[in-house]
């Protein structure tokens, strides 16, 4: 009786069976229903209508029950579709790799890069070509395994054993035909020129192709089909191939044309070509028919000996394949690396990581048969756990024994960690004999005043202080571009020429910029200026920073972390390199220059800083970097840095120099401070005196504080005590904030300096909202359904991700509060401009924020790079944009005027948006 009331009366034929057998007994579709219906009018009406929560509340929990009663009655019936759900399990594998895949290529933002990469000019859509085929044919077999075991007889009718592993394996082709396709919708300049079929040109010609194939295979060469099969069959097959052949005309015209890029025509061929060989030929191999039902023993037994030295063979030859690629990397990881690039190592390790399940499974297959034919009874599962036993037991002592990783240092064993030459350049030799901030801060004013009062006598000397964001490659590219824009405007035929004086600087920034504060990304994108700077003084030409980070940085990490770091963890050290190593080594192979092959950024850190005699006042001067990392067990920061990380000045801070007692190279320097969790691996700190002592991990900065505005800050109130301590107003204050994030709230956490006529400032992000309390209200604070086992799950990472970013913003605020008070106005004359010309009054503390924004100020959206160590040439053409955008140029022209470059010269350079 009470079942009936709840979930309606039994019926049906039991007559045995199992699990599913008994649902499908007891649950019936037309017996939940309705009982949902119900459950949910209660659970609204006693809700919305009528407030009696008790009831309201009791429906919701009859919604939830019924619901799971259906859904559980749903799954019970797959079983009656048979060997559908059969096959689907016994190709797992192959499908869960897709799974992985189709994540990484477009949930993950560096992934959907590697998309807009393809119509890069770099022609490598070839070697995608026969990558795809390969991890195709992984697909396949891995899919033709599994299914040999889950039907070992197969029978006439059952296609899906044949066709079910060509499609997972042309979904390789498919997957990079939609990266393809993602990466031409998401290009702005070819948005409204380029029809939506032309867009999706190339997955529907995968489509097409796979189609064609399958007519193909079933009108010409499989030996499974009828006579009248093939005749009906033949003639779609041209109708077919005339329709490809009809959207590549279309293709073709549309290029030349001007409506789609060389390298979006090329990817879309190269692709196409690649799944029609691997379909072709898997239709050839397997043209053969099925044995029929009266079918002796022995033809049963030998058409299985001969199935299975097929996949012996071809398990055998792709294994091949992934050890030749594997040994290759091995041996040239950098060459491998850039050769490819990123999407076709990726590709390759998807492949080769079926390869090696697909070797293994052999292996446990014949071991299976050895131990049956000397009388033991062994399963499959069994070998396969002893496979698991032997993989484990090695990495632990591997790991017990000795760590990969480890930070490299100068020392003996690196005989390349030489100095970085340029003419008439003295350099700090050791760590030891760094300068304090106070020793730094008296040298830079000795070279920098005068400089700069050769242009505006009489006037507090600009310090200019940096603070440049974490954010991976985005983050470096932005940073270089900002450099390569302050090198430019503040040259010496921009600055005018002082009536009866000459200037003695060719570029002011490099006089007034007394240091960088790096996270991240930021670091790397500083070293690379510091690595330019070096070059022009060096060999002269201009200070291009950007082109030492146009290069695949991901490329080489990646192929390191599939084909290096996994067999490490079984394997004693033999001298190979880890992808930590392989991404310096990627920034110092950027960095090359003619007459330096190892690369600017292998030179030793502390090469690039003057060093500071008695009088305090060096040749030349070259910023001070302060690359942020931080300590894996303390949480502390750690900072690598061209001077002393006194105690009293960076407050619990790690000095990196001194904890490792060596220098390190430009590359480890900043990659200390970008290591960020799992592209990158955390780097072990062994000293160079004692490296048998563990000193734990140094990890991405970005965990402590991902701006780098902490570090700008204490090391701002040091220097300017210094050179000021009677506050005679010889030092103005600039300090200028980068950040490369393009989802900051632009009344939020993108934090700007208010400039006010009477002198005054504010903090754009200091009270927003009218009670002056941040309001959960807006949109930033809704993060919409959460499912709450899942947030159980994700709660910490989330947190710790968000706090990071937290983090950066208090300190951005600190940063930024900390010119606003004291301010007084002063009067500016402009070299070659009447004195009684109406000349603006600045603020002696000035501010800047140069950042990136998701929606455009112009209209439309922002540029929003991906979070990763690769950039297509699309998207690194669009960096200079910014400047123009993001109400950057007014943060652009009033950094400039603080810095002292004439204020019609600033501002015309701004409103031209002159980007050199």
């Amino acid at each position: 009786m009470l079942q009936t009331l709840l979930i309606g009366s039994a019926r049906g034929n039991l007559n045995g069976g199992g699990g599913a057998q008994f649902i499908r007994f007891v649950l019936h579709y037309t017996s939940l229903f309705p009982r949902l219906l119900i459950a949910a009018a209660v659970w609204l009406v006693f809700g919305w209508v009528v407030a009696w929560p008790i009831l309201s509340k009791l429906g919701f929990l009859g919604v939830e029950i019924y619901a799971s009663l259906l859904l559980i009655r749903f799954f019970a019936g797959l079983s009656n579709y048979g060997e559908f759900g059969r096959m689907l399990a016994a190709m797992w594998l192959p499908i869960g790799v897709i799974a992985v895949a189709t994540y990484l290529l477009f949930v993950n933002d560096q992934g959907r890069e590697l998309g807009v990469g393809l119509m890069d000019k770099d022609d490598k859509g070839l070697y995608l070509a026969f990558v795809l085929v390969y991890w195709a044919l992984n697909n396949w077999l891995s899919a033709r395994v599994g299914l040999r075991r889950a039907f070992p007889q197969p029978e006439r009718g059952q296609a899906l054993l044949f066709w079910g592993p060509r499609l997972l394996g042309v979904c390789a082709h498919l997957l990079a035909a939609c990266s393809l396709s993602v990466a031409a919708s998401s290009q702005p300049d070819l948005q409204g020129r380029i029809e939506w079929w032309l867009i999706f040109a190339a997955p529907l010609a995968i489509v097409l192709a796979t189609t064609f194939v399958w007519l193909l295979d079933k009108g010409c060469l499989s030996n499974r089909s009828t006579d009248q099969e093939r005749a009906r069959t033949r003639k779609w097959i041209y109708a077919l191939g005339g329709a490809e052949l009809v959207l590549f005309a279309g293709l073709g015209l549309a290029f030349f044309d001007e409506k789609v890029p060389r390298g979006f025509l090329l990817g879309t061929l190269c692709i196409t070509f690649s799944a029609l060989v691997f379909l072709t030929s898997i239709s050839v191999l397997r043209r053969n028919a099925l044995l029929d039902q009266q079918a002796s023993t022995v033809a049963r037994d030998g058409d299985s000996q001969s199935e299975q030295k097929q996949i012996t063979y071809w398990t055998v030859f792709l294994a091949l394949l992934m050890l030749t690629g594997a040994v290759a990397i091995w041996i040239w990881p950098m060459s491998v690396g850039q050769l490819f690039g990123s999407l076709i190592i990726a590709c390759f390790a998807f492949g080769s990581f079926l390869a090696v399940t697909n070797l293994f499974d052999l292996l446990a297959r014949l071991l299976t048969h050895y131990a049956e034919q000397n009388g033991f009874v062994i399963g499959h599962r069994a070998i396969g756990a002893v496979f698991v036993c032997f993989l484990i037991l090695p990495a632990i002592l591997v790991s017990l024994t000795h760590s990969f990783h480890r930070v490299r240092l100068c020392d003996e064993k690196e005989k390349n960690c030489t100095a970085a030459k340029a003419n008439g350049w003295t350099a700090v030799e050791a760590p030891a004999k760094r300068p304090s901030v106070a020793e730094a801060a008296l040298a830079w004013y000795a070279q920098a005043e005068p400089v700069y009062h050769s242009i505006h006598p009489n006037e507090p000397v600009p310090m200019l202080i940096v603070a440049t964001a974490g954010g991976g490659i985005r983050a470096a590219y932005w940073t270089a571009t900002i450099f390569e824009r302050l090198e430019a405007d503040l040259s010496r035929d921009k600055l005018g020429q002082p009536p009866g004086k000459e200037i003695s600087t060719e570029n002011l920034t490099r006089n007034l910029l007394f240091a960088i504060s790096g996270v991240s990304g930021g670091s790397v994108g500083a070293a690379a200026y510091a690595a330019a700077v070096q070059a022009h003084e060096a060999g002269g030409g201009a200070v291009h920073p950007t082109d030492y980070l146009k290069v695949d940085f991901l490329a080489p990490g990646l192929a390191s972390m599939a084909f290096i770091d996994g067999p490490s963890n079984l394997l004693p050290d033999l001298g190979q390199i880890d992808r930590g190593k392989a991404l310096e080594l990627g920034f110092e192979y950027a960095s090359r220059i003619p007459g330096d092959k190892d690369g600017l950024a292998s030179h030793a850190f502390l090469s690039f800083f003057p060093a500071i005699d008695d009088t305090h006042k060096p040749r030349s001067w070259r910023p001070a970097l302060l690359f942020n990392a931080t300590h894996q067990e303390t949480g502390r920061r750690m900072i690598t840095s061209h001077i002393k990380i006194e105690r009293d000045v960076f407050f619990d801070s790690y000095d990196a120099l001194q904890v490792l007692e060596s220098d390190l190279r430009l590359s480890t320097a900043a990659h200390n401070s970008a290591r960020f969790t799992y592209i990158s691996p955390a780097g072990n700190l062994r000293s160079a005196t004692d490296p048998k002592r563990n000193k734990g991990y140094v990890i991405d900065g970005g965990y402590f504080e991902n701006y780098g505005a902490e570090t700008a800050l204490e090391l701002a109130n040091k220097a300017i005590n210094a050179i000021d301590p009677k506050h005679e107003n010889k030092v103005k204050l600039v300090v200028l904030q980068i950040s490369s994030d393009p989802a900051l709230k632009q009344n939020r956490t993108r934090v700007r300096v208010q400039s006010e006529d009477d002198g005054s400032c504010s903090v754009s992000n200091f009270g927003a909202g009218d009670d002056n309390y941040l309001d959960l209200t807006s949109d930033e604070g809704e993060e919409g359904y959460v499912l709450s086992y899942l947030n159980e799950l994700t709660a910490p990472l989330i947190g710790i991700m968000s706090v990071r970013e937290a983090h950066g913003t208090i300190a951005a605020d600190e940063l930024a509060a900390s010119i606003c008070p004291g301010g007084r106005k002063i009067e500016r004359q402009a070299p070659n401009e009447d004195v009684t010309a109406s000349i603006p009054k600045y603020n002696p503390l000035h501010f800047s924020h140069l950042a990136m924004c998701k929606t455009s100020t112009l209209g439309g959206e922002g540029l929003v790079p991906p979070l990763g160590w690769v950039l297509s040439d699309q998207t690194r053409s669009k960096f200079k944009d910014v400047l123009k955008d993001c109400d950057n140029p007014k943060e652009l022209n009033e950094l400039e005027m603080a810095l002292g470059l004439p204020s019609a010269v600033a501002t015309a350079s701004v409103a031209k948006g002159t980007v050199h």
